[in-house]
């Protein structure tokens, strides 16, 4: 077979298969379609290479004009009424009213003004035989763009700052279990009873020094609670931990009710506890 009649096979078979896809099966319509809603900028740019005359030109990379980019810059600032200098910070406190105003979420709203957006350049494109990037509507899908970026951003710091609040409450939760099962074995009583315990021996001690030392029992109490504050700070340093969730941390604050209690006491309480009620 001579090369020719390669050629002229090949061409039929190209040929053939063209047919088939356009007019047959419509995968080359369908591929096209597909394409313009994945890239509609690439679709754009090949419909603008068809309406120049240039059908033989696959080339659909972005071809900026800096001359009609400034036209279309001036277009939105005439259309906006403002200095270019603040037309993106217009643009953008604009989309940040409307989000706010319709209480949308800001992720999925800017996502999709930015579909529209994209669907406009196209339009502006074919209309103003610009480079869809050159386009007012493209400078509008750039700034929602950039409003995205950062809405993302600040939305993932957030999380993050939320993760780490809630691991930092996790552990301080954890360290403030293991302090009070500490005290409980002090006491030498179940964990979920050491709060009780710990007061209870408290205030026996407390009556064994008013009884034999005559130490009032308020007095004895911001003593025993100035000694755990004085300890509460080296445990911290020693564990690792805030003072607050130091087995001595946890004492000043049951500490703090039991004075707390003792100053809200009336005189018939006193009356009863010296009668040995």
């Amino acid at each position: 077979m001579s090369i020719l009649s390669i050629i002229g096979l090949v061409a039929v078979v190209i040929f053939g298969k063209f047919i088939w896809d356009t007019y047959i099966t419509g995968k080359t319509e369908n591929d096209a379609k597909a394409n313009e809603k994945r890239n509609p900028e690439e679709a754009t740019r090949m419909e603008l290479n068809v309406k120049r005359g240039q059908h033989l030109n696959f080339d659909y990379s972005p071809k900026r004009n800096a001359d009609n980019r400034k036209k279309s810059l001036n277009i939105l600032v005439e259309l906006i009424g403002c200095e270019a200098s603040d037309i993106e910070k217009i643009y953008k406190a604009t989309l940040a009213k409307e989000i706010i105003d319709i209480h949308a979420n800001p992720i999925s709203f800017l996502k999709t003004r930015i579909e529209d957006l994209r669907k406009l350049k196209t339009r502006d494109a074919l209309s103003m035989n610009f480079d869809p990037d050159d386009t007012p509507a493209a400078f509008m899908c750039e700034w929602a763009v950039e409003m995205l970026e950062s809405t993302i951003r600040q939305k993932e710091k957030i999380e993050l700052e939320i993760f780490v609040d809630d691991e930092r409450e996790r552990i301080r939760q954890e360290m403030r279990r293991i302090s009070i099962a500490t005290i409980a074995e002090n006491l030498d009583c179940e964990e979920k009873y050491a709060e009780l315990c710990f007061k209870q021996q408290i205030k026996n001690d407390a009556t064994v020094g008013m009884i034999e030392n005559g130490i009032d029992i308020l007095d004895f109490l911001n003593h025993a609670k100035s000694t755990f504050e004085e300890t509460k700070e080296s445990q911290a340093i020693e564990l690792g931990i805030s003072e607050d969730v130091t087995p001595a941390g946890i004492a000043c604050l049951w500490l703090n009710d039991l004075i707390i209690e003792r100053q809200n006491r009336t005189p018939y309480d006193d009356y009863v506890e010296n009668m040995g009620v």
